[in-house]
């Protein structure tokens, strides 16, 4: 079992991050053609509008970004939960459900509206 103690946070430069972490590396970025309008990995709202994109990662963490390519939500591990929590702050965001079928995802207010504005 790994304990970790408190982590500090500290301000950044995007510039100066290492090509792997930095928004310029093409999978981290919504302009990868996967992630983009025409990608497979598109969130929709109403009549099909593109409002954003998700991503996994090699841990199995579903991470749901705007078109802007800002983080608003992810989920930890499909198999424990269906969940989406709110990437910045300590609360519950939504959950993957259905509606006529379709596998859709149900967003609580404050997750909705950073994703469609």
């Amino acid at each position: 079992m790994h304990v970790y103690a408190d982590i500090k946070i500290i301000l950044i430069d995007d510039s100066g991050l290492p090509y792997s972490l930095s928004p310029s590396k093409y999978s981290n970025s919504p302009s990868k053609y996967s992630n983009g309008p025409s990608g497979k990995n598109r969130l929709l709202a109403d009549n099909n509008r593109y409002v954003g994109y998700y991503v996994f990662t090699d841990d199995d963490i579903i991470n749901f970004f705007n078109s802007d390519g800002e983080r608003i939500a992810f989920n930890p591990n499909l198999d424990e939960t269906e969940s989406l929590f709110h990437s910045s702050k300590s609360k519950w965001c939504g959950t993957f459900g259905s509606n006529g079928g379709e596998r859709v995802l149900g967003l609580v207010a404050s997750c909705y509206y950073r994703f469609v504005d």
